[in-house]
């Protein structure tokens, strides 16, 4: 073996697409904790170098050839880190490729298949990836960089493909975090926070529980190993010291807030908002059996923390299929009403097509999490992960499902690499049908997913909701409503719905290839880079709809909610009634019209108070809490409401692409404008 003093050049790639707008946006926090393992194991023997966006990777390629090149491979980046890869290996056949990460199949046949399709990659790592790499790594300078005699050595939880055959070496013990120093502490990412990226973060990895449709849900994940509490709040004040442009912080765990040491973690980023006003709004899956240690910390980080009822299903025969016990309803109800004292954002998930789904068990649980007071209903189609057990042939199989394939949004774009021209986009299994659950069901499930981000999640017409409410009206009657009138509604609502559920079909695709032939075209990758195609439908729809049609969306709110209210409203009480309905449309209107216009403002003449407006509820009859002389209410953003409206701007655009993104990223209820002044 010939020793060298000269650093390996090693680079180290977490891309995402960028030609439309930056696909995904975290800091590549994944990698950065590869360098940072390698650089302390094997101190000076790497030049190592981060790569988040496609051009700057080609950029230095054309400028000189690494030794080793690694790729993360996630669902929303494998095609372009495959694609680019390739070329890689063709102009530098001497680089060894290295992938790792969750999109690799779950069984040894189908990782088989995987590796000889994409026989450009000389290695795969699979589970955790720093001692993994950092042993392959070290591995290649004690053989000469001589790929076969590496192969044949079978390293901890490594894949690859020798003589067509597949490899796999043992699986490894689960490392201890705080053995990764801290890539933001070392300086590692430090070129990433002037990009317009979201700081990521990782308190814990693992999760104790065993989702079938999870990558996480199998044994190897169910030890749960942390970083200290002290390290994570260094890292936490490290990020918030270098003011970057995003408001958002992104922690990685599956299940934060479900451990006592979270409350110390908590306590550590309240101290950073008050010093540094980050951050704004976190992002995190939250602890799914400790909800009230989950709100405790909602309330110590003033709100910040979207707090999550993860059901899936309610279905308990769907529940047992997949592998996974829920919280009571009891449970997500005092999470509905806690979140709301205290200004959090509470959302609920429901998955379509789930093994045993019926349309009627997924009505069922949009009726029982409408009923509870949450703030948002997520409605998701199942993916199938191909690390996740759901996706076996065993279960598709067990199941009946029935799939097909669409385009990640945004996910998506053309680059150039030497002489060649990569037109690459991603692409998702989903499940549309099984033996329980047909394909028209499935766009019935889709439709009313779209009936929810219009007339429920994000409190859009929250003031009409709590005075049905008080009423005695349940809101899933008034959602169920509006559902089964939608062939009825006014012509554009009508028109709308019936463009999400066309497009909603002609996003689905029979097969990958078909995708790939069509949309590699030169003319299919302009209309997804365009934004014609490959949109995030139902934050498409919620856009145009809050844009465009709001005023349309009040009057079918309110003449439903009318319908429902006038069996309890005395024949005597009508009149003054219908007044206070018209009141409580123009106030919930002014609030939200127009509302990425931070420094338009409005004026409104009330004659009922204020806060019944927004509460319904009465203390007297109607007629006795009326005014004479009617209150004058000026309705305006905030200052800090304008802030927060800008620098989602600043950051995603006022486009209609970055409206969809700010409503996925920012909790939209809080930039409702608020009463700056009303006087008689």
């Amino acid at each position: 073996m010939k020793e060298s003093n000269s650093p390996i050049s090693l680079w180290l790639c977490d891309l995402t697409h960028d030609r439309q707008t930056i696909a995904l946006n975290n800091i590549p926090y994944a990698i950065g904790m590869l360098a940072s393992y390698v650089k302390a194991n094997l101190p000076g023997r790497f030049d190592i170098k981060l790569f988040k966006f496609p051009d700057s990777l080609i950029e230095a390629f054309q400028g000189g050839q690494p030794r080793v090149v690694g790729f993360s491979n996630y669902l929303w980046h494998k095609d372009l880190s495959y694609g680019l890869a390739k070329e890689i290996k063709r102009l530098s056949p001497s680089t060894v490729v290295i992938f790792g990460g969750p999109d690799f199949p779950y069984k040894p046949k189908e990782r088989h298949g995987f590796l000889l399709q994409r026989d450009k990659i000389d290695f795969y790592i699979f589970g955790e990836g720093e001692d993994a790499f950092c042993r392959l790594l070290t591995s290649l300078i004690q053989n000469d960089f001589d790929i076969n005699k590496v192969k044949a050595l079978k390293h901890f939880n490594t894949c690859s493909i020798n003589n067509d055959n597949l490899v796999t070496g043992d699986i490894a013990p689960r490392i201890d975090l705080n053995a990764v120093p801290s890539p933001y502490l070392e300086g590692i990412l430090d070129g990433f926070f002037a990009k317009k990226m979201m700081p990521l973060i990782q308190t814990n990895r693992g999760c104790p529980f065993t989702c079938t449709y999870c990558t996480e849900g199998a044994d190897y994940y169910g030890k749960v190993a942390f970083a200290d509490v002290e390290r994570v709040i260094k890292e936490l004040e490290y990020i918030a010291e270098k003011r970057m442009c995003s408001q958002n912080l992104n922690i990685a765990d599956s299940n934060f807030g479900m451990y006592q040491r979270d409350i110390e973690i908590s306590y550590g980023i309240a101290g950073i908002q008050e010093s540094y006003k980050w951050p704004k709004y976190i992002h995190v899956a939250v602890g799914k059996n400790q909800k009230k240690r989950v709100l405790q910390i909602a309330k110590i980080i003033k709100g910040a923390l979207r707090l999550s009822a993860t059901v899936q299903s309610i279905d308990p025969q769907v529940l047992e299929n997949i592998k996974r016990r829920n919280i009571s309803i009891e449970e997500i109800i005092e999470v509905a009403k806690e979140g709301n004292s205290i200004g959090s954002n509470t959302y609920a998930e429901l998955i379509i097509a789930l093994p045993g789904d019926t349309k009627e068990a997924h009505f069922r649980g949009v009726e029982q999490l409408a009923n509870t007071g949450l703030g948002i209903i997520y409605i998701y189609t199942l993916m199938l992960l191909k690390g996740a057990e759901i996706a076996s042939s065993e279960n598709r199989m067990k199941y009946g499902m029935v799939t097909k394939f669409r385009v990640l949004p945004r996910c998506f774009g053309s680059y150039r690499l030497g002489d060649t021209h990569l037109n690459s986009i991603e692409v998702e299994e989903v499940c549309v049908a099984n033996n329980t659950l047909s394909f028209q069901d499935y766009l019935d499930c889709r439709v009313f997913s779209l009936v929810l981000e219009l007339f429920y999640n994000d409190s859009i017409l929250k003031e009409l909701i709590n005075l049905i409410k008080n009423m005695g009206i349940k809101p899933y009657a008034f959602l169920k409503a509006i559902y089964d009138s939608v062939n009825s509604l006014p012509g554009s609502l009508k028109e709308m719905f019936l463009a999400y559920r066309k497009d909603t079909i002609n996003d689905l695709w029979d097969s990958e290839e078909e995708v790939y032939e069509f949309a590699r075209s030169v003319e299919g990758i302009k209309k997804y880079v365009s934004g014609e195609y490959g949109t995030n439908l139902s934050y498409k729809y919620k856009a145009l709809g809050i844009i465009n049609y709001l005023e349309e969306i009040h009057e079918v709110g309110f003449n439903t909610a009318s319908r429902l209210i006038n069996q309890h409203v005395k024949d005597t009480d009508k009149d003054v009634f219908l007044g206070f309905l018209h009141e409580l449309k123009l106030f919930s209107m002014l609030r939200k019209k127009n509302l990425f216009k931070a420094d338009e403002s409005y004026t409104g003449l009330f004659h009922f108070d204020l806060d019944l407006l927004q509460s319904g509820r009465f203390t007297k009859p109607l007629k006795e809490l009326r005014r004479e002389k009617p209150l004058k209410a000026m309705i305006c953003h905030s200052p800090e409401q304008k802030e927060t409206i800008n620098n989602a701007i600043k950051e995603f655009s006022s486009d209609l692409i970055g409206i969809t993104r700010i409503f996925s990223r920012i909790d939209i209820k809080k930039l409702y404008r608020k009463v700056e002044t009303a006087t008689i």
